[in-house]
């Protein structure tokens, strides 16, 4: 199935109604009001509606929009600006299902833990696993240590937390340093066997950025390492290529993920919230009736 473009918009009109006009806003429909000709609604969560359609899977939504990641989405504003890909319009919201894994990755210093800190609200049904907040809990206790006395028993650590969370029910959200493709083969293979979806969010920045993100946080990576994982990161867009070039042709993500969505500083920036929920009963059949 092609990419779901959803883009903020009034509700559905009537049978034989014309689209509202400038300026105007059409009056509310009642919740059961779930499908149109033009598309599939869901509620937005401002209390309004989002309509759905099939779209490119390198485009974007609207202004004000909410995407529901159905393959590979770029929505980086640079690359775009320089006419490599159609124009991409601004997405607020983020929508995956209240079950999935969610892996967001990027350089060292590219802004994840800031991005998950800002837009994903972890509660009971949503575990937000992040490395670097675990490496902040154990140089508490290292004291004066270097980071690499320590560093086994961070990674285990994490590893920890995170197979704890993949036997609960919810969303788990996963913290990566995009240079561990073992790490996200196991994420996929165990989201497989909980029968949910993996889905993959890359932040993409340069690596002057990446670097500046680290000082600005006071801690980063040696020369050494933070080119091998520079080097990872070329490779790993290099690999979402054929996607990103066949557009809708593809409807599918690399790695055995359900989706992929590629965000610069910008996009991030533009981003207000990442949401876990599952789709109306009308949506789910919508999909259904889309895959047959």
């Amino acid at each position: 199935m092609p990419g779901m473009l959803a883009r903020v918009v009034n509700p559905p009109p009537g049978p034989g109604s014309r689209p509202p006009g400038p300026g105007e806003r059409r009056r509310p429909l009642a919740p059961s009001v779930r499908h149109h000709a033009q598309g599939t609604w869901v509620r937005d969560i401002r209390g309004g509606f989002v309509e759905t359609d099939s779209a490119g899977a390198h485009t974007g939504a609207a202004v004000g929009g909410m995407l529901i990641p159905r393959s590979v989405h770029d929505l980086r504003e640079e690359r775009n600006r320089t006419g490599e890909r159609d124009g991409v319009r601004r997405v607020d919201v983020l929508s995956y299902p209240a079950s999935c894994v969610l892996v967001v990755t990027g350089l060292p210093g590219a802004g994840k833990s800031t991005l998950l800190a800002r837009v994903v609200a972890p509660g009971p049904a949503v575990a937000v696993l992040d490395a670097d907040l675990v490496r902040t809990r154990w140089a508490v206790r290292a004291g004066r240590l270097p980071y690499r006395a320590y560093r086994p028993l961070v990674r285990l650590s994490h590893y920890g937390e995170v197979a704890r969370a993949l036997r609960g029910p919810g969303a788990v959200v996963v913290h990566d340093s995009g240079r561990n493709p073992i790490l996200r083969r196991v994420l996929v293979r165990a989201a497989r066997r909980r029968g949910i979806p993996a889905h993959a969010l890359l932040l993409d920045v340069t690596a002057h950025q990446a670097l500046s993100g680290q000082r600005a946080r006071g801690r980063g990576v040696s020369t050494a390492v933070f080119a091998r994982h520079h080097q990872e990161w070329r490779a790993l867009l290099a690999r979402l290529a054929p996607w990103l070039d066949a557009g809708p042709a593809l409807a599918s993500a690399p790695g055995g993920f359900t989706s992929c969505v590629l965000l610069d500083r910008q996009a991030a920036r533009q981003l207000r919230r990442i949401v876990f929920a599952d789709p109306l009963p009308g949506q789910s059949r919508r999909r259904d009736a889309d895959k047959s």
